[in-house]
């Protein structure tokens, strides 16, 4: 709207934030917040958590969902009695970290991992990495697509 009225494109501005509208308009989710994990993985032996102060908690925010690594500040190393404690609803990968492990059934049957609610009901989302995390022009796109995928318990694979 500002930029709109500083260009002197108001009407284009109008008809912007009235398409955002259509297209984010029904970003609404369940009253109960899902709890989302992310793992970045490299691997097996490379696995780390993303806490506070990382893209991956502010885009799980963005979508709703409530980042269980948020007492950690930034990425640290994976614990398999941490996942347990928490419990998460959701797993969220890089397409790139999931595909080093093996896919999603490997990540199932993990230390830690396997006894979560998130395993036991194949809630496992993967996104490509820049779309995720990157922050540029498709963010808002990605921002909708996790929050579609946390509001109907939809797992993409």
């Amino acid at each position: 709207d500002t930029l709109g009225k500083v260009l002197g494109r108001e009407d284009k501005a109008n008809q912007m934030i009235q398409e955002l509208r259509t297209t984010f308009g029904d970003l609404h989710l369940k009253s109960e917040k899902p709890k989302v994990l992310f793992i970045y993985a490299r691997g097996a032996q490379t696995l780390m958590v993303g806490g506070e102060n990382t893209s991956a908690d502010e885009m799980i925010k963005l979508a709703g969902g409530v980042n269980i690594a948020a007492s950690i500040d930034g990425y640290k190393p994976l614990s398999p009695e941490f996942v347990m404690e928490q419990n998460p609803d959701y797993l969220l990968f890089l397409d790139s970290g999931l595909a080093s492990l093996d896919g999603a059934t490997a990540v199932q049957q993990m230390p830690g991992i396997a006894n979560t609610r998130a395993a036991k009901e194949g809630n496992i989302i993967s996104m490509e990495g820049q779309f995720l995390l990157g922050f540029g022009p498709q963010h808002g796109e990605a921002v909708y697509e996790l929050c579609q995928l946390l509001k109907t318990n939809k797992t993409q694979l």
